[in-house]
This record gives C-alpha cells, sequence and structure tokens, in this order.
C-alpha cells in the first residue's frame, strides 16, 4: 500500500511540474493564463474513523484569469482588454475565445489574428449603422464618397477705419474697387475642388458689399450682397434679413455635376477698427478619399480613417464573458472553449455591463510571475524526492522481510 500512495505522490509531483513548466513556457504568449493544480487526498471506502489514506488525486486544474500587465505597441490593430471578458472568434464556423489581441487584416478585409480566425462583433452596413446580430468584422475598402459644398462659415473683422475703395464701382479685375478678398476651396458633388473668394467692398460707414466668385463666375448679385453694421460694431443683417447669412445664386460649378447653392454663414463677422482679417474660414465639402488607417476606440468602434481626413465606422468588437470563467476549456493558440461548466457566452459592447474596455495600440502580456514559478519548481522536486525516497524505504523494508524468509 505504501508503494501506491508514494506513486500517487509521484505522480502528483509530476502534474504539478508539468502546470509550472507550461506556465513557464508561456511567460511571454501574449494574453496567457497560468494555471495552478489542486490536489485532494484519497481514502478507502468505509466509515471508520481511523482509516489510512489511499494518497493523493488531482481535482482539477485551475485557471487563474487575473489582468495581465498591457504594454504599449506601435500597431493601432493591438488590442487589449481593460477589465472582464474575451475576444470572440470565428475558427471555421466554430467559435472561441481568447484575450490575444494580435490582430491585423487579410486579403480579404476581415479582421484576423495570426492564425486567421475572424474577429467578431457588430458590423456596419453601408450605411455606417451597426448591425444588432453577431458576425464577422470586415474592414470595406470601398473609396469614402465626396461630399458637394453647402455652407461656409466665417468669422471675420472689416476694418472700420478703412477708407472707401479708389474706384467706387466693383471690378473683381481691379483691385482698387475692393478693401479685401478671402478665398477657400469649395467642393462639387464629384469632389472636384473649386476657388471660391469673396470681396469685400466698403460702400459707406457700417455698410459693406460682399461680392462672391466661384472659379471666376460671379454667384451673388451684381452689387453685391450688402452687410450692415450696428455703431457697436457687430452685424446687423445681410440683405436687411437678420438672420445674418447669404445665398450665392445656383450655379453648376464644371460640366457633368449637379447644380450648387451655399449658404454663407456671417454671423461671426465683425466691424472694429483694426486690421481687416480673417480668423476661420471653413466649408462643409470634401473630396472623395481613399482608406489610410484604422482606428480603434475604447467602445470598440472600428473606424477608417480616409485621405479626404473623414471617419466612417465599419463595425464594433464585442466582448464575451462567462459566469464561471474557470469552466472553460483551453484550447490551442492561447484561446478556450465554452463547456457546460462555463456557463453560457454573454456578448455585448465594450463597457456595457460588467464588459471591460479595449485599449488599441497595446497587447495584454502573461500573466505568469517567473520568479514565483521557479520558487514553486523548489517545493515541487522536494515533494518529488520525498515521493521517491517513500518508495525506496518501502522497498529495503519489503527486501527486509524477505531476508527474513531466508
Amino acid at each position: 500500500m505504501t508503494l501506491k500512495i508514494a506513486m500517487t505522490g509521484l505522480r502528483a509531483a509530476s502534474a504539478d511540474l508539468a502546470a509550472t513548466s507550461n506556465n513557464i513556457a508561456n511567460a511571454s504568449t501574449v494574453g496567457f493564463k497560468r494555471s495552478s493544480v489542486n490536489f485532494g487526498d484519497v481514502y478507502s471506502a468505509g466509515s471508520s474513523g481511523n482509516r489510512l489514506g489511499m494518497g493523493v488525486k488531482i481535482i482539477d486544474v485551475a485557471q487563474q484569469f487575473a489582468q495581465g500587465n498591457v504594454t504599449a505597441t506601435d500597431n493601432q490593430m493591438d488590442l487589449s482588454i481593460i477589465g472582464d471578458g474575451f475576444f470572440r472568434m470565428n475558427v471555421h464556423g466554430g467559435t472561441t475565445y481568447t484575450r490575444a489581441g494580435s490582430f491585423g487584416i487579410n486579403n480579404d478585409g476581415f479582421v484576423v489574428n495570426g492564425s486567421g480566425h475572424i474577429l467578431t462583433g457588430y458590423p456596419a452596413n453601408a450605411g455606417g449603422l451597426l448591425q444588432s446580430e453577431l458576425g464577422d468584422l470586415q474592414i470595406d475598402a470601398t473609396d469614402s464618397p465626396p461630399l458637394a459644398t453647402k455652407t461656409i462659415e466665417l468669422n471675420m473683422n472689416v476694418d472700420s477705419a478703412a477708407e472707401l475703395p479708389v474706384v467706387p464701382v466693383f471690378d473683381v479685375d481691379d483691385p482698387q474697387s475692393y478693401n479685401h478678398a478671402s478665398s477657400t476651396a469649395i467642393f462639387d458633388s464629384l469632389g472636384s475642388s473649386h476657388l471660391s473668394t469673396m470681396y469685400f467692398q466698403k460702400l459707406q460707414p457700417n455698410v459693406w458689399a460682399v461680392h462672391t466668385f466661384v472659379d471666376g463666375q460671379q454667384v451673388s448679385p451684381v452689387d453685391g450682397d450688402v452687410l450692415e453694421f450696428t455703431t457697436e460694431g457687430t452685424l446687423l443683417s445681410v440683405n436687411n434679413d437678420p438672420s445674418l447669412k447669404l445665398s450665392t445664386s445656383v450655379f453648376t460649378p464644371a460640366n457633368g455635376t449637379s447644380e450648387m447653392q451655399i449658404d454663407i454663414k456671417l454671423d461671426q463677422t465683425t466691424q472694429y477698427e483694426g486690421q481687416t482679417g480673417v480668423n476661420q474660414l471653413s466649408q462643409d465639402g470634401f473630396p472623395a478619399g481613399r482608406l489610410s488607417g484604422i482606428e480603434i476606440d475604447d467602445d470598440g468602434y472600428i473606424y477608417g480613417r480616409y485621405t479626404n481626413e473623414q471617419l466612417s465606422v465599419h463595425g464594433q468588437i464585442a466582448l464575451t464573458k462567462f459566469r464561471n470563467p474557470q469552466g472553460l476549456a483551453p484550447a490551442d493558440e492561447t484561446s478556450w472553449t465554452k463547456t457546460f461548466a462555463s456557463g453560457e457566452a454573454v456578448s455585448g459592447k465594450p463597457g456595457s455591463g460588467s464588459l471591460g474596455l479595449i485599449e488599441s495600440g497595446s497587447l495584454e502580456d502573461s500573466n505568469v510571475d517567473i520568479t514565483e514559478e521557479l520558487v514553486k519548481i523548489i517545493g515541487t522536486q522536494r515533494n518529488y524526492q520525498a515521493n521517491a525516497q517513500v518508495i525506496s524505504v518501502s522497498d529495503q523494508m519489503t527486501q527486509t522481510v524477505m531476508n527474513i524468509r531466508r
């Protein structure tokens, strides 16, 4: 019996060493979670209170899902989970879960890990709206469509002390017929750029005219739009309209494009004594753009960044949690699968409920503490040697008995 008991001790020490060895081997594996072996004593059947033990057995191998350190990387597709949850992966139609967030984009545009497993979440449709059902996340490489300019916003000051132009009748080709000119690029329905220029002409104290041209074509009244200021220097009206904006005439900037009419907001325009100058001039149009990069925020939204400085939503990453994550079954490549013991998988958006957040440009390191594992090896080695010594003593005792018989 002693020999059998000692053998269970050897097997236990071997299992403990195997778990420790696996932890050490994966000390640099992204998203790896260390394991520890739990043991229990063994007794023979019966009700006697003075029964001798039968040794030791493995009860379970417990996975420790404590958060690992997070290391920053230079890749925006590297993701770490801060808090609870797992990435949900499509593996050839099956589902696995992982904390290893080293992702990229394959030749079909799917977000995948190094093994080609596809990250799942809430895909976006062509309009950027998220679907309610979980699915594979895919980056659409289609160009960002252009947007024709509809509004120009102008924030500027015109000098109240400015003299009237030398030439009293406005002539776009004669700089002496106006006081100031300001230009900005606008875009048509095909994304082509055009030059819009506004010429400011002082008519009398507190009254100015604005003449608007696009590529040399006048798109304002012949005499311009009239701006009237208060004696305190604020804009009172535009063409006697207190809305403080003007609209160009309808024009076609180029053959094959849609007609355009632009609203120009002037509510921030002032007339104070001082140099005439533009503080801000912006417009809401943009050209077509090509996908130039990917950005992922804390809530798991995946944005495409385009050369026209636009962003569009391509989907949102889902995270999954389990009531008992230690019941998950370990699989290859730092992943786990659902079991009855783990409970049902509950998926949702990062930050919702008790799910963690996502940090882009970083990876979660293994939670293995090398020092702790090396110390553990020493104890395991002593246990193994002690059980081996028991076997040796048991053998010697058996040999002694056999010698007596002789």
